[in-house]
This record gives structure tokens, C-alpha cells and sequence, in this order.
């Protein structure tokens, strides 16, 4: 019996020992390389614009100018990708979506003219994406290094209201990343509250503008009675 929780025992130190070693050889300076090269890493979320079918299929080969016309069966339609650059073979990164169960593992070797893209299914609603980072060294392999958050916009549906034609505001931008809780109504009071406040600037610039111009033009008409004068006393002079 003590010879078999000896030889556990032993077993326990063993393994603990093992692990200590592969912690080990994480040293100091490899993990400094692998922090730097995790920094340097970059993600962001692209808008760009597509030919696609009626089934929504991409077509890159076929171009703008056909994509518009009625007949072709074409059309031009916004697509979002996540873009993830900078990534080095030293580090492997994934990317998650906790709401849809998504989690994907790529590695450098994805990468296409020094990014990798993930297409964003559509612009329905607004997605929290997060890009983790892991070393890929094999002394220090699977530590996270770090998570990038990447938040994705949605269509905002007010800005297609003709109270938005070339109003700069946030309800009226064509993508947005929060709800804008606001029926048409609201829009609509919103729209003329900033149309009045427009006004009112433009009518105190105004006003501010006419005692300038009131001063203005009374100096130049002091101006011109003092030219007058002058060339009347020169004609005088002349004439003697």
C-alpha cells in the first residue's frame, strides 16, 4: 500500500515537474517578441460595394456599368467585411461572435495581399465581433495576447426619409451602430427643430453682418463725395 502512494506520489512530482519545464521555456524575451507582434496587429470593418445577382451571389467580373443597367439581371449592393492585418507566423488569431456561435481559427497563411477578410452576412443589425490574438510559438502556444473588439454597423431605415435629403445628422446616416429609437413623427420634428435652428443662425450672422455693411458703405460713400470734390478742384484749377 505505501509503495503505491509512493509511486503516485512520484507520478504527481512528475508531472508538476514537466509542466513547470514548458512554462519555462515561455521565457522573458519570447513573450516581449510575441506582445510586440500581437500590438501590431490591426482590425477593422470595410464597406465596399458589389455586383451581385438577384440570388445575391458576387459576380467581380462583371462591371459597374453593366451591374446598372435594368436589363442585365445585375446589381450594385454593400457588403462588410472584418479586415484583419499585420499578422505574422508567430501568432494565430480568432474570430468570435458569442450572439451567432461563431468562432473561426485562421492563421497567417489565410492571408491575401497582407490581409484576411470575414464577410459580415448583412446589415440587418448591429454585430459584436471579437478578434483574439494567440501565440503560435510552440514554447509559449495558445497564450492569448490579445482581443480586438470590432463592432458593425446596420442600415439605419430613416435615412431613406426624404427629411434626411442633406441633413448631417446621426438619425439620418445610412449605417449606424446603436438603435435609433425614433418613429417618423419624431423624425420629422427633429428635422424642422434643426431646420428652425439653422435659420435663426443664418438670420444672427445676418444681423450681425448689416451694421458692418451699414459702416461699410457710408465710408465709401464719404470716400466717393471726397473724390468728386477733389476732381471739381482740379477741373477749377485747370481752368485758371
Amino acid at each position: 500500500m505505501k509503495l503505491k502512494k509512493l509511486k503516485l506520489m512520484f507520478l504527481i512530482v512528475l508531472v508538476v515537474s514537466s509542466l513547470k519545464v514548458v512554462k519555462a521555456d515561455c521565457d522573458y524575451s519570447t513573450q516581449a517578441n510575441l506582445n510586440a507582434a500581437a500590438a501590431n496587429v490591426s482590425a477593422n470593418y470595410e464597406i465596399t460595394q458589389v455586383v451581385i445577382d438577384l440570388d445575391g451571389v458576387e459576380h467581380p467580373e462583371v462591371s459597374e456599368e453593366v451591374a446598372t443597367t435594368l436589363e442585365s439581371g445585375y446589381v450594385l449592393a454593400d457588403v462588410i467585411h472584418l479586415r484583419i492585418l499585420n499578422v505574422p507566423d508567430s501568432i494565430y488569431f480568432t474570430i468570435e461572435n458569442e450572439e451567432e456561435g461563431i468562432k473561426e481559427v485562421h492563421k497567417s497563411s489565410e492571408m491575401q495581399n497582407g490581409e484576411f477578410k470575414f464577410k459580415v452576412p448583412d446589415f440587418n443589425k448591429v454585430r459584436e465581433y471579437k478578434v483574439k490574438i494567440f501565440s503560435n510559438e510552440s514554447a509559449c502556444i495558445d497564450t492569448e495576447l490579445r482581443t480586438i473588439t470590432i463592432t458593425t454597423p446596420k442600415f439605419n431605415e430613416y435615412s431613406m426619409y426624404n427629411a434626411c435629403d442633406g441633413v448631417d445628422k446621426y438619425y439620418c446616416q445610412k449605417y449606424v451602430t446603436t438603435d435609433i429609437n425614433m418613429n417618423e413623427d419624431k423624425l420629422y420634428q427633429e428635422f424642422n427643430e434643426t431646420l428652425e435652428q439653422e435659420e435663426k443662425t443664418a438670420e444672427a450672422k445676418k444681423n450681425n453682418l448689416t451694421p458692418w455693411l451699414i459702416a461699410s458703405g457710408a465710408l465709401v460713400g464719404v470716400a466717393l463725395i471726397f473724390a468728386i470734390a477733389i476732381l471739381i478742384k482740379r477741373k477749377k484749377e485747370i481752368k485758371f
